[in-house]
């Protein structure tokens, strides 16, 4: 169960989150050296999320190296994200996640979770076709046992 308390906001007393009940994270596609992760965790941050596949059809290994980067700093809860290409002529769903994660396999890296961005605007009109394309994403990270 997660727990959030939200208190009124005014620049006297900005908002405050419970320390027991949240970890401060981030995803982005910036490179960030060993030195910058360090950084981030002595300000609080302790997970990220690193993109791991690009909307252009291809593995991000600047993600990838984010990744390597964050676990070298000593960062225990990293996990990638795919942004799966929709355009005409991109690879079929299962071969993008067959692209990302044997691109992030063979870089030596290691994610916890995968995520898959799903932004609305950037999806065709067709429901159903967008269903089977998430699902099919879906079942290929689960059959390679992401």
């Amino acid at each position: 169960m997660i727990r959030i308390h939200v208190y009124a906001v005014t620049p006297e007393s900005p908002p405050q989150i419970a320390q027991n009940s949240s970890h401060i994270g981030w995803d982005g596609i910036q490179q960030v050296s060993v030195d910058g992760y360090k950084c981030l965790a002595k300000n609080g941050f302790s997970f990220y999320i690193g993109r791991i596949y690009r909307s252009i059809g291809i593995p991000d290994i600047h993600g990838i190296q984010n990744i390597k980067n964050a676990r070298a700093a000593g960062w225990t809860k990293v996990s990638g994200y795919i942004f799966p290409c929709l355009r005409n002529g991109c690879p079929r769903p299962r071969d993008q996640i067959d692209a990302a994660i044997k691109r992030v396999q063979f870089e030596g890296a290691q994610i916890d979770m995968l995520w898959i961005s799903v932004r609305q605007n950037e999806w065709p009109a067709d429901i159903a076709y967008n269903r089977l394309f998430i699902l099919e994403l879906i079942k290929r990270a689960e059959t390679m046992g992401v």
